[in-house]
């Protein structure tokens, strides 16, 4: 389905690049990023739709993804596996090449790896020795058990955007046009349902909440029943949204949002980081930026992380006291973290991707392209990694009691796009 492919195409980037390819310099943590600037139009920008209106659009609208698999999981709620590997076969096992670089120890930057077998299993044989040079450790996460006791994670079409919210956990399905919520144990349902939405994330606002539509290029406040209220399709000054990605609320009732552009290593900087006041107003507060991705507000200290996909960091912003981001340092640079090779064949668009910060005070960053989540202290300094199966790892999201979930998708480029949420107990988290 070239529509899939060239929607799905439009969410990822790289990392990798040598210093001199990078828009506005390396950066190193704590330095000052000068092609990134804060943004200060005002203005509310909604558009808000009758019934009548949003059902229409919803009708004529396309439905992107498809197949018996969706179609068997909106009757029984939940999803069969995908055919056989062979029939959905994935980027990387069609050859996809490219590279991706990182830093040898002490040997400051990036460097690119080979196509192949690992260099560094290669030198090394042994993955514990390779982790052993970054100090950092592997960990084997445990399974989401379902209530039946199967130990299977939770299947999804390339689940996106966790949420918590006490004992209910929300998430987006960009291949099913949905956000699903599983209430505790119990198996997840659909919360809110838009063709052509292709929603990514989801966060609090108002009374209820804002879905970000990737795919539908907009933003769809709801009711606590997940029904539409209103929409935004472009700020205050009318310049439209490109494909908003991952949103966190800000602690004032409004949320940060990213706003990313092209996902072509050919691309631009051209992102934007968004900010939704509580009124409505719609306002861009930082670019532009290398495919910005996930977005984490920290409420405490005022902070907003920002994972610049294309750029392959994390941009740490000072969030003023008007909701305005100050000039923005690098917190993590990941051409500087060494880190083992997990394919033999690497996928040119590897990034960070969402990003929170645990119960602990670490950094957690999913990496997209490696099938990882890399744990930070709050210095930014390197401590370990989550290595998951899912090798287009999407997000985390942490629950009140110290557990959390991650995200990915087995393959980014055939529907119905296969994937599943995976729930780590706190103490895998830490270790």
């Amino acid at each position: 389905m070239a529509t899939a492919a060239k929607n799905v195409a439009v969410k990822r980037l790289t990392i990798g690049l040598l210093p001199a390819e990078r828009p506005g310099g390396l950066g190193l943590m704590g330095k000052q990023v000068s092609h990134v600037a804060p943004h200060s139009a005002f203005g509310a920008g909604a558009e808000r739709l009758s019934g009548n209106e949003i059902e229409e659009r919803d009708r004529l609208g396309p439905r992107c993804f498809g197949g018996a698999d969706l179609g068997h999981q909106e009757a029984t709620g939940t999803m069969r596996p995908c055919p056989d590997p062979q029939q959905h076969r994935s980027e990387h096992d069609r050859g996809h090449t490219g590279s991706v670089g990182v830093a040898e120890p002490g040997q400051g930057p990036a460097l690119p790896m080979t196509t192949g077998v690992s260099r560094w299993r290669s030198r090394f044989g042994l993955l514990a020795l390779a982790v052993a040079l970054v100090g950092g450790a592997v960990v084997t996460p445990s399974l989401f058990r379902e209530p039946d006791g199967s130990g299977s994670p939770i299947a999804a079409s390339y689940p996106e955007g966790p949420l918590h919210q006490g004992t209910t956990l929300y998430y987006g399905e960009m291949g099913a046009d949905r956000v699903s919520r599983a209430v505790g144990a119990a198996a997840p349902t659909t919360f809110f349902s838009q063709p052509g939405c292709g929603p990514t994330a989801i966060s609090p606002y108002g009374a209820g909440f804002l879905v970000l539509c990737h795919l539908g290029r907009r933003l769809v406040e709801t009711t606590t029943d997940g029904q539409p209220v209103r929409e935004w399709q472009a700020d205050a000054t009318g310049r439209p949204l490109m494909d908003p990605n991952d949103g966190h609320a800000d602690g004032r009732g409004g949320v940060y949002f990213s706003d990313p552009g092209r996902f072509s290593r050919e691309s631009v900087p051209e992102g934007r980081v968004m900010h939704l006041s509580a009124g409505g107003e719609l306002r861009s507060v930082a670019e532009p930026l290398w495919y910005p991705n996930g977005v984490f507000v920290d409420k405490e200290l005022r902070y907003a992380y920002v994972s610049e996909h294309m750029a392959g960091r994390v941009l740490r912003f000072e969030i003023g006291a008007d909701g305005s981001l100050g000039p923005p340092t690098t917190f993590v640079d990941l051409a500087l973290v060494s880190r083992p090779e997990r394919y033999d064949t690497p996928y040119a668009e590897t990034g960070p991707d969402g990003l929170e910060i645990g119960p602990n005070g670490d950094l957690y960053v999913a990496i997209y392209g490696e099938g990882r989540v890399l744990r930070f202290a709050p210095d930014g300094s390197y401590r370990g990694a989550i290595e998951l199966p899912t090798r287009y790892s999407t997000n985390i999201s942490f629950a009140p009691d110290g557990s959390a979930v991650t995200t990915g998708a087995f393959n980014n480029d055939d529907p119905p796009l296969r994937g599943e949420l995976r729930r780590h107990p706190a103490e895998a988290l830490t270790r």
